[in-house]
Formats: C-alpha cells, sequence, structure tokens
C-alpha cells in the first residue's frame, strides 16, 4: 500500500493505494482496486473515474 509523508516525515496521506504518482501541479494520481482518482495534497479526492 502507497500513502504520503509531509516534510518531517509523518503520515500526511495514509497508505490505502495500489500505485500513485508524484505531484503535478498540486494533483497526484492514485490507483485503488480498478477506481483510477487524482487527489490533491490534502488527500480530497479531485477527480474520480471508475472502471
Amino acid at each position: 500500500m502507497w500513502g504520503f509523508l509531509n516534510p518531517s516525515g509523518r503520515i500526511q496521506i495514509i497508505p490505502i493505494f495500489d500505485a500513485i504518482s508524484d505531484f503535478e501541479d498540486g494533483y497526484a494520481q492514485v490507483i485503488q482496486g480498478n477506481n483510477s482518482n487524482y487527489i490533491d495534497k490534502q488527500g480530497k479526492l479531485f477527480l474520480e473515474f471508475r472502471n
């Protein structure tokens, strides 16, 4: 499982994702099961694509 740490090494976004990308323009693509989504740096869902 993948998530994100803040600059001080604490968990910022809980590791619940099967795959993640780096943040670009404030958003990262995350994959959870068959769903591909984009989240912001607080972990809030931005876009959601269901397969």
